[in-house]
């Protein structure tokens, strides 16, 4: 009787109504340890990982994209640590793929390189990413999984950089945790889902302005240090977020009082790792505009200014200058049910920020607007009659940016903003706003815009709103034990 290898053998699965071989039942999904990693936390697992990529996408030189994106298999990952000692995998213009390990806690963990990524991604559309925790190389070096493009195409219609999907993923130990088309080609239209990202400078960077319309929900922060969700050039809308920037210690929960004598800040009990974290207190100023901590050790600081004597007792909190959610996109951008604990929740530098349901328990300020840009403009059509163009022939303050917000005496809803520079760049010259108008030569200020709905503040010590521009409106919002609004320029609707 002849004998047939065991990998040759044709049996049916159970319950199923064709036989295949062992070899086509074990190849439905490429399982790393059939490729030589061991996810002990010791050995490298990077060539077996990267092998195991290529088999299942295509390599780098030839992927399988959308003409061959039926040859993709599932990518698994049991459980286990997989440290990447000697280069960082890398998936290449995929298609539909699917990478997946057992769970979170830790079960399936990659580990990135000393100041690398943990995981490299370039072009990717369609791709699925779960049930897995990658930790990069630091806290001040790269990034968890670096989510780019180079814009390169081929025969097999490999291009872009959207509708990728990574849900119940881990992240850590990286300058960034997600970041979005750095190349700046595509980064549209991603979505972050149930992520817990921890111990990074910031957590998810929309990085090109390609990155458009990304959505992050139901994620959780901590131990961020900057910013948990930065539309730095795109925009990334959050929903359900649960933002933890690094815990600051405050008076209320160490029962340290504080006093400030000019420059100098003494606490009553020792306080570390506070250098380059902004001080509110009682008498200070707040917002961009508070003083951050240069040096000392201790009981005894130096701040970034002089501020005479003052006794703010337990009434002060240490920040971040960084924000939970920060908008410096000129995008619009909106952040539903988020709740904060956090010293700042929202910053807006440029675009308009639509805020429903925010919660900041703790926090100093659920939003701060950028310092505004004080203008004499006019807009038309160049020639007096009604037109885009904003004229602008003197300027002062911040710099002008796309996305902001302009206001004058008698403005009208809808809101105008600069949608493209002209021969300006900042300051005098022209540029392009969103409605046609005709409005003569006049004063005008600039900045982001942010709509609140429903938001509150529990702090009860610090403002709810700091340093406005452009415009704001809230409805339905409330602080703690403070009486009102501070800067507030607006109106409550």
């Amino acid at each position: 009787m002849a004998f047939t290898p065991l990998e040759l053998a044709s049996f049916k699965a159970t319950g199923a109504t064709t036989s295949r071989t062992t070899q086509d039942h074990y190849g439905d999904v490429v399982n790393v340890k059939d490729y030589g990693a061991l996810g002990n936390n010791s050995a490298d697992d990077y060539p077996a990982i990267q092998l195991a990529f290529d088999t299942a996408f295509g390599p780098a030189a030839t992927p399988n994209g959308l003409v061959n994106s039926s040859k993709n298999r599932p990518v698994f990952f049991p459980d286990g640590k997989y440290l990447c000692l000697s280069g960082v995998p890398t998936l290449t213009r995929v298609v539909g793929g699917h990478i997946y390990g057992t769970g979170g806690g830790g079960a399936v963990a990659i580990f990135g390189l000393s100041g690398s990524n943990a995981l490299n991604i370039n072009g990717a559309s369609g791709l699925v990413i779960e049930q897995m925790n990658f930790t990069g190389g630091g806290q001040t070096s790269g990034v968890g999984i670096d989510l780019n493009w180079d814009g390169a195409t081929d025969s097999n219609g490999n291009d872009g950089l959207h509708n990728n999907f990574i849900r119940d993923v881990g992240i850590g130990a990286a300058a960034t945790g997600i970041r979005i088309a750095n190349g700046g080609f595509d980064g549209a239209s991603n979505c972050f889902q149930n992520c817990d990202i921890g111990n990074v400078t910031n957590g998810i960077v929309a990085a090109s302005a390609t990155a458009i319309n990304n959505m992050a929900l139901r994620c959780s922060f901590s131990g961020t240090l900057a910013n948990c969700v930065w539309s730095s050039l795109g925009s990334i809308h959050c929903f359900g977020l649960d933002l933890e920037r690094d815990a600051p210690p405050s008076g209320g929960v160490t029962g340290f009082t504080l006093s400030i004598s000019g420059s100098t800040a003494t606490f009553s009990g020792s306080l570390s790792g506070i250098i380059g974290r902004q001080l509110w207190a009682a008498g200070l100023p707040t917002g961009d505009s508070a003083p951050t901590i240069l040096s000392g050790s201790g009981t005894t600081w130096t701040l970034s200014g002089s501020f005479g004597s003052l006794s703010p007792g337990t009434n002060w909190l240490l920040g971040l200058s960084g924000f939970d959610v920060l908008v410096d996109s000129g995008l619009p951008v909106t952040v539903f049910g988020a709740r904060s604990e956090s010293s700042r929740c929202l910053g807006v530098s440029s675009g308009f920020v639509t805020a429903h349901a925010i919660e900041c328990a703790g926090s100093a300020e659920i939003v701060n607007m950028r310092a505004k840009a004080t203008l004499t403009a006019k807009i038309d059509n160049g020639s007096g009659s009604a037109g885009t163009t904003l004229t602008v022939t003197a300027a002062s303050g911040s710099s002008l940016a796309i996305g902001d917000v302009i206001t004058w005496s008698g403005a009208t809803a809808p809101l105008t903003r600069i949608t493209a520079f002209g021969s300006g760049s900042g300051g005098t010259g022209t540029y392009t706003v969103n409605n046609s108008l005709n409005v003569a030569s006049t004063s005008m200020s600039a900045g982001g815009s942010a709509s609140m709905d429903s938001c509150i503040s529990t702090n009860g010590g610090f403002g709810l709103i700091n340093g406005v521009a452009g415009g704001l409106y809230f409805r339905g919002c409330q602080t703690g034990s403070t009486s009102g609004f501070s800067g507030v320029f607006g109106q409550n609707i």
